[in-house]
């Protein structure tokens, strides 16, 4: 094709002048400041009606591997504390908790969220919101009643970290970012960055010259393809292309061999100047948010809310497996099945979007199934991760690559004890946040009521902390024959089981390849053994995934029992121990404890205090077998003291503020000290 070199001239005369002029403006308003703003989401279990949480500070780092006492830290306190029902912000909701956050240029790493301890003075956003503690989780107890218990966070003050990729731009590249993103909305000319979608955020600077198509010229300053003139225009010239070379509003003719137009514009939601908010779902001026990043956490509830009993006093202990991701790279899949067939009454299913690691199924995102069969599930990385990105570890994050150059399919598990699980392969997700054409057509999907049955571990399992998967394997003749994720189960860390017994569906489950013009759903025999038969296997913060080296299937009467292989020590770590004295100011004041020991927010390890709690100075080795030996291998402790005469009123939670650096090998002479 013949390139008009005037028309690249006169391009670059624009551009030129137009770059200079925003320059300006954004010296003359300081409106091009990069900022960064934080929003939660989450996926809530249908037992639980509320589950708050209140938020004091965000923190960042651009090192992978800093300890919270590490150096680097750029840490931001609310201006006030923020209170969040996660059960509403399920089905791709967000409630923004942090807005316009400067942060020097640099790419950060890291991301630390500190919580208000649930013991501490209610604050005002929490008494707003109608809770007693400023942690707190609504649940209905066996015998029907509801129950308002506090979610414990041990070491609060030390937050809970999550790896992210967050890249802040200069000043420099938020003014040419502003003033091309600008362009791109209606007019077609500078700045339409090739593939943007509707959403776009006009995130520059992630793109290199092999990302630019036809009509668009690699900028290296901003580090963006730059479409010159209309970019639609352009690519309706271009003969030779492919289906996956035309860029976002244009399609394939493979009549001509060409991409033409299909009428719409990059930035189609927004007029000219100005950019998408996936936050708010507004079009804003560009020039005073083109610079912005929108990140979201992503809460667990299903795995990071863990029951418990303390001599028989119900509990909620928060074990996070958070995940964070930038809207720009993110994505959405909702639908709608049939679930005309359900009777009354039957609840607890959720979607979940699965990806491979090549050995099993990994959770990426869930969401709650609405009574009217509908869900969303947003913010879904746009590209493919063989990491668990909200799985085994207390912190995770998104490979995700740009929504605007790449569709990533996921498989859905539609799941719940009262449903015959169903798995739809290879659903495509759609690039940005829900909007009315993003659905996926699953009309045809009839979900069946099927019958249950309740497991439990026999002895208990290792490390503490950990949550137990259920497994199905689809026939050797499907697409994909690794285990699929099909129901997940927190563990009681001071047990070791489960505080009650987990339902398992025994109804004959069904598979089918995602088609646009309808799905058609096959049954099947897991390769386990049965429909009711379920490979089991432990994950745990730090530690990973362990092995699916065992099964359970129904008992001939009563509760299945089985067993969870011990996950190995993470690799590149050592087995060390920590020991030291523990000082008690009141012996015989306590009777009972519990020495937890957290990383990054997320339980590690729990050693019995029983022994210690009558002498006012006791020597002991107090952990054995802890990973250390690596850049991250500090943690900290935090005593659970209480009296069995009355655990839930004399329940005494005592962090302990030194650090116990494990880095070097194993730590000796640790206090912990019992007021």
């Amino acid at each position: 094709m013949h390139w008009d070199g005037s028309l690249l001239e006169r391009s670059d005369r624009r551009r030129g002048i137009g770059v200079a002029l925003a320059l300006l403006i954004c010296a003359a308003l300081a409106a091009c400041q990069p900022s960064v703003n934080v929003s939660v989401t989450a996926n809530v279990p249908a037992q639980y009606s509320h589950v708050w949480v209140t938020l004091d500070q965000v923190a960042f780092n651009t090192s992978a591997t800093a300890a919270p006492t590490d150096s680097g830290w750029k840490q931001f306190t609310l201006s006030a504390p923020q209170t969040v029902d996660l059960t509403a912000v399920t089905n791709g909701t967000l409630s923004q908790i942090a807005s316009n956050l400067s942060l020097p240029t640099g790419t950060y790493n890291q991301m630390r969220l500190v919580l208000v301890d649930s013991s501490a003075p209610l604050t005002s956003s929490a008494q707003g919101a109608g809770a007693l503690y400023n942690d707190e989780v609504d649940t209905t107890s066996a015998s029907g009643a509801l129950e308002r218990l506090p979610l414990e966070v041990p070491n609060a003050a030390q937050g809970v970290t999550l790896a992210v990729t967050l890249t802040v731009q200069s000043d420099e590249q938020a003014a040419l970012a502003a003033f091309a993103c600008g362009q791109s909305s209606s007019s077609g000319e500078l700045g339409g960055e090739s593939g943007a979608t509707s959403s776009s955020t006009c995130d520059y600077g992630t793109q290199t010259a092999s990302d630019c198509t036809a009509g668009s010229l690699y900028d290296s300053l901003i580090g963006s393809c730059i479409a010159i003139g209309s970019t639609a225009g352009l690519t309706g010239l271009t003969t030779g292309s492919t289906t996956s070379s035309c860029a976002y509003g244009t399609t394939y003719d493979s009549s001509t061999g060409a991409c033409i137009s299909t009428g719409t514009s990059v930035a189609a939601n927004c007029s000219y100047n100005e950019v998408y908010d996936p936050t708010s779902g507004a079009c804003t001026s560009s020039l005073g948010s083109a610079a912005a990043t929108y990140e979201a956490v992503d809460f667990d509830a299903a795995r990071d809310l863990v029951p418990y009993s303390l001599n028989g006093e119900p509990g909620f202990l928060l074990i996070p497996h958070l995940a964070g991701y930038d809207l720009a790279q993110t994505g959405t899949i909702e639908g709608q099945v049939d679930v005309s067939g359900l009777p009354a009454g039957v609840g607890g299913i959720e979607v979940t979007a699965e990806t491979s690691n090549g050995t099993q199924n990994l959770i990426v995102e869930s969401a709650p199934l609405e009574s009217d069969g509908s869900f969303v599930l947003y913010p879904l990385p746009c590209s493919s991760t063989s990491t668990d990105t909200t799985g085994s570890g207390s912190s995770s994050s998104s490979t995700a690559g740009s929504c605007s150059s790449s569709t990533q399919n996921y498989d859905l598990v539609i799941h719940g004890p009262g449903i015959a699980t169903v798995i739809i392969q290879q659903v495509p997700v759609s690039a940005g946040p829900p909007t009315a054409a993003t659905a996926v057509s699953l009309g045809n999907v009839t979900l069946t009521a099927a019958t249950s049955y309740t497991v439990n571990l026999s002895s208990a399992v290792s490390p503490p902390g950990a949550w137990v998967g259920f497994y199905q394997t689809l026939p050797s003749s499907s697409t994909v024959t690794v285990p699929y994720v099909i129901e997940a189960r927190p563990v009681d860390p001071f047990t070791g089981t489960f505080d009650t017994a987990q339902s398992l569906s025994e109804g004959t489950p069904e598979y089918g390849v995602y088609s646009s013009g309808g799905t058609t759903l096959t049954s099947f025999v897991p390769t386990e053994g049965t429909s009711s038969t379920y490979s089991v296997g432990a994950s745990a913060p730090l530690y990973g995934n362990g092995p699916l080296s065992t099964t359970v299937a129904p008992a001939s009467s009563g509760t299945a029992l089985f067993t969870a292989t011990a996950i190995a020590l993470p690799s590149g770590t050592t087995a060390e121990s920590i020991s030291g004295t523990v000082s008690v100011s009141s012996p015989g004041k306590y009777n009972e404890g519990e020495l937890l020991l957290t990383a990054d927010g997320a339980l590690v390890a729990v050693a019995p205090l029983d022994a210690f709690l009558d002498a006012s100075q006791s020597s002991a080795t107090l952990f054995e077998s802890v990973p250390g030996g690596t850049a991250t291998s500090v943690y900290y402790a935090e005593a659970w003291v209480w009296n069995s005469s009355d655990p839930a009123g004399s329940l005494s939670r005592q962090p302990q503020s030194a650090p116990i650096d494990l880095t070097a090998g194993s730590a000796s002479g640790v206090a912990i000290t019992i007021n």
